[in-house]
């Protein structure tokens, strides 16, 4: 349980400065001028520094150790979000806190990614990707609920302040947990070289393309839902159901994997499919009621998938598991990038249905690579040690 609640803390903590830039954006916009095509780069510059440093911070990881890094993504995150909060009067401020940001999101996931396959039983590894993961819309949940209760009556420096106290809680648990976990062996996996076999390739593509699309969900929702004549409060609730739907997802992602033994590639396949079709009630202009059964099915499909991927590279090759998984992290982190700001310009030259036209494609044609990934997922081993 421990390790579990590290790997939630950690992830929360370092998404928390964009969960708030997607829930404060109409107003911050209107506050900084900027158009959508101008946040969008933004957005994307959170996840292209992370992906310029995902890679190294592997190597890193293992000189200064898991724990150090960890507490320096944490408390980095901490001082962007007082930065926001407190500095930021133009959007040149906000492209550098955000950039440090991201760097501390990457270098936070890459530790502790390995920490959970360094401290987990391999038989139950599964779930606890998928809470990690789940921790991700769980940010974004808590800067939904921010938003009616601490934005809209004091204004989206007040968003930042509110996050910056979360994530101070956040890195006082984190050191006192990680500070008191025993490590379990693992052996005969490979530190040193960098893998590009087929397994780690095919899940990179997969992660570009499915984090293209599901990451654009998040900063976009509440400017589109307010676009569409909703009331930023009810844009608030949306993105509350929509993060909660994508916890939930994730969660039972990873349990499905464990407990039930299915396959991770099959459960990743299920969710990026349901998701695109979730996108695409966006695309065809929903209103009314039926909001909150397209925003539950793209949240828990684009979203609900992404715990599973480190999974699965566990699974199918784990030998390369400590090289590989900083180029899938890297992966994500591109999508990330190319998301957001494919979708920003594509809103502000062509209109919303075109933009959610084009990330059914990205999320589609991820469920459909992910038959092409490789060997079906063997049986998790026990643990030793």
């Amino acid at each position: 349980m421990r390790d579990l609640l590290i790997g939630v803390a950690v992830t929360a903590v370092v998404t928390l400065p964009l969960a708030v830039l997607g829930a404060t954006a109409p107003l911050l916009r209107a506050d900084l001028g900027l158009g959508e095509a101008a946040f969008g780069g933004l957005v994307a510059l959170f996840f292209l520094s992370g992906a310029v440093v995902s890679i190294p911070a592997g190597p890193v990881s293992r000189t200064i150790g898991l724990r150090p890094m960890i507490l320096a993504s944490c408390a980095t995150t901490l001082v962007c979000l007082a930065v926001i909060s407190g500095w930021v009067g133009s959007w040149w401020p906000l492209a550098i806190a955000l950039l440090a940001a991201g760097m501390a999101n990457s270098t936070g996931q890459v530790a502790v990614n390995q920490w959970l396959t360094q401290h987990r039983p391999a038989d139950r590894q599964g779930l606890a990707f998928g809470a990690k993961q789940a921790a991700v819309p769980l940010a974004v949940l808590s800067a939904g609920i921010l938003l009616p209760l601490v934005v809209v009556p004091n204004g989206w420096r007040a968003g930042y302040l509110a996050a910056g106290a979360i994530s101070l809680a956040g890195l006082l648990a984190v050191w006192w947990l990680t500070g008191r976990a025993p490590r379990i062996s693992r052996e005969g996996i490979d530190r040193r070289r960098l893998s590009f076999s087929r397994p780690v390739i095919m899940l990179s593509i997969v992660g570009v393309l499915g984090s293209a699309g599901g990451t654009c969900l998040s900063p976009f929702l509440v400017d589109y839902v307010t676009s569409r004549d909703l009331g930023i409060e009810a844009a608030g609730i949306l993105l509350v159901i929509g993060a909660a739907a994508g916890i939930v997802a994730r969660v039972l992602a990873g349990f499905a994997a464990d407990r039930l033994q299915i396959g991770p590639l099959t459960i990743m396949r299920t969710l990026l499919g349901g998701g695109a079709v979730g996108i695409a009630f966006f695309a065809l202009g929903i209103t009314g009621v039926a909001w909150v059964p397209a925003v539950v099915l793209a949240f828990a499909g684009a979203w609900g998938w992404a715990g599973l991927l480190p999974f699965a590279l566990a699974r199918i090759a784990p030998a390369e598991f400590a090289s590989g998984v900083g180029m899938i992290v890297m992966a994500q982190l591109t999508g990330a990038v190319v998301g957001p700001a494919l979708f920003g310009a594509l809103v502000e030259g062509s209109g919303y249905p075109v933009a959610w036209t084009v990330l059914v494609g990205f999320v589609g044609t991820a469920a459909l690579l992910t038959v092409a990934v490789g060997p079906r997922s063997p049986a998790p081993v026990p643990a030793t040690g």
